[in-house]
């Protein structure tokens, strides 16, 4: 992929349907130690400070079309909590089939505190979606996110007419700075990776959303993410677990990641409107599970209660209360990949400019496991 400020097509990209030669077995591709090395961050970028530099690439399709190979893949996330009561996760992506066809589709999951409402995973046809290469301009059928101003104000759109009267309509403006743990010039390295970016770690959301073909004005604040990778996730990561959330003003985003390769990676990100509050990754932050629960399908045992202990600051919790979505992610050949999303508390309890303070609220937990369940077992 070019650098972020080579030349780049100033359209949309539509993609169709086509052919791409076999690849070889993809776990032969990954040397164990060789596999992190190429993404161990060195320390956090942060976009869009600089004047007249919006970085909007940053949030654009990051994949090079021209060099779509199986095993690809790329996804635009976002979630909400609404002003009446209902939680919402929105994700759009592509991902590259074993036989190089593109494969497009969307995931939506409402719920309140009480129970699922939705929990859906949506497949289009490759000639239904668009990705732009200039900014995040995505569209998947009639549901779509698109960036309204760089990376500071977005538009959401999930179609309610042809998903069971369940559908949003939301401006989502950034608070809190982007960031990526780790570098980003907008060139992607060598070998096999896995990349993120957090585009708006914090919002506040305002629009109209239906639920059961009843649509109500609301407000709330959101989040939104965008991970992309050139080979499937389960041949470099084990498990993650991330949450997101936000008490009293402060913004709390925080993974955990377990590769194969026995590296564990962590981060944690803390910030309000003033400015970022906490920034740590690799050794400097901590994992511990708290407490675990029976995933609720295959009843394997996950951590559900996650303490981040950051090195000289203090700590952030996410308290997994009730799970409100659980899915097959997708399958390899021997695994079924489970994630599963649990309602959240968060406690925040950190050291910043000289004095020490507490904040609690709201949140979602999220784990993904690649070996969630054996392929055959019931």
């Amino acid at each position: 992929m070019e650098n972020a400020r080579g030349t780049r097509h100033a359209a949309p990209l539509t993609l169709t349907r086509r052919g791409f030669a076999a690849a070889a077995a993809l776990s032969a591709l990954i040397p164990p130690a060789a596999a992190f090395a190429q993404s161990k961050p060195p320390g956090f970028t942060f976009y869009g400070s600089a004047p007249g530099d919006p970085q909007a690439w940053a949030d654009a399709l990051r994949l090079d079309p021209a060099r779509f190979a199986p095993g690809q893949f790329e996804w635009w996330y976002a979630d909400g909590h609404l002003s009446n009561g209902v939680t919402f996760v929105a994700s759009w992506h592509l991902e590259i089939d074993e036989a190089g066809v593109l494969q497009p589709y969307v995931t939506v999951n409402f719920a309140t505190k009480d129970e699922v409402l939705l929990d859906r995973k949506i497949r289009f046809q490759a000639a239904q979606a668009r990705f732009g290469r200039e900014r995040c301009d995505v569209a998947i059928g009639k549901h779509f996110i698109r960036s309204l101003d760089g990376l500071n104000r977005y538009e959401l759109f999930v179609d309610p007419e042809i998903n069971g009267g369940y559908g949003l309509h939301l401006e989502l403006d950034r608070t809190v700075p982007s960031y990526s743990p780790g570098p980003d010039d907008g060139s992607n390295p060598p070998g096999p990776y896995v990349r993120w970016v957090c585009a708006v770690p914090n919002g506040a959301l305002k629009g109209t959303v239906t639920v059961g073909r009843v649509t109500q004005e609301v407000t709330g604040s959101g989040y939104h993410d965008h991970n992309w990778g050139n080979v499937p996730m389960s041949v470099l990561v084990r498990d993650w677990h991330w949450a997101r959330g936000e008490a009293e003003g402060y913004t709390a985003v925080a993974a955990a990641v377990r590769f194969n390769n026995g590296v564990d990676a962590r981060n944690v990100y803390v910030a309000d409107r003033k400015g970022v509050v906490v920034a740590a990754l690799g050794p400097a932050v901590g994992f511990r599970e708290l407490a675990t629960a029976a995933q609720p399908d295959t009843g394997k045992t996950i951590g559900s209660d996650i303490l981040f202990p950051v090195e000289g600051k203090g700590s952030v919790r996410f308290a997994g209360k009730k799970a409100i979505s659980s899915f097959v992610f997708d399958s390899d050949a021997k695994f079924h990949w489970w994630y599963t999303r649990f309602d959240s508390g968060l406690e925040i309890d950190l050291a910043h400019d000289g004095r020490r303070f507490t904040a609690t609220g709201h949140a979602v937990l999220e784990h993904m496991d690649f070996r969630g369940q054996a392929v055959g077992d019931k």
